[in-house]
């Protein structure tokens, strides 16, 4: 990577989505590196979310198979290397479908869905601008009237 390359950083803007955004380091950097230092490891500065980035999400529950609903969620994340700790965490039953949301590194929730197949991510991000995920692939078999939970 050269001043005058673009590179890809991952956002969290402030409608709490997450956005792929191309830098420029060219007009970022030129002046104060020259046209023609790489960046090899400054890029580092720019880019957080790929720099020593130790953001995990860990999924408990559900695990893949078919769970009745609602189907409890058991959700943890982590970043050692953010001193500010993680702000947000949620699940999203679709693409761009917030299911829950909650604030801090910990889920432990169930959610209703109707009967059918769903690819839902629970999503964690941290105030150093890092953002992690993990998908969990799952089939409702049927609504219960009634859910008993033993852990």
């Amino acid at each position: 990577m050269v001043v005058g390359q673009s590179i890809q950083c991952c956002r969290w803007e402030a409608n709490n989505k997450a956005r792929w955004q191309s830098v420029d380091t060219s007009n970022r950097l030129r002046g104060v590196l020259g046209t023609g230092f790489v960046l090899s490891i400054i890029i580092a500065g720019f880019c957080s979310a790929f720099a020593n980035a130790q953001l995990t999400v860990k999924v408990i529950a559900p695990t893949s198979g078919s769970p009745g609903s609602p189907v409890y969620y058991e959700a943890y994340a982590s970043n050692a290397s953010c001193n500010g700790g993680i702000s947000a965490m949620r699940i999203y039953s679709a693409p761009g479908v917030v299911a829950y949301s909650t604030g801090g590194n910990h889920i432990e929730t169930f959610i209703d869905l109707q009967p059918g197949s769903y690819n839902t991510e629970v999503q964690a991000r941290d105030n150093c601008g890092n953002v992690a995920k993990q998908s969990v692939a799952f089939t409702t078999t049927s609504t219960a009237g009634v859910t008993v939970f033993l852990p």
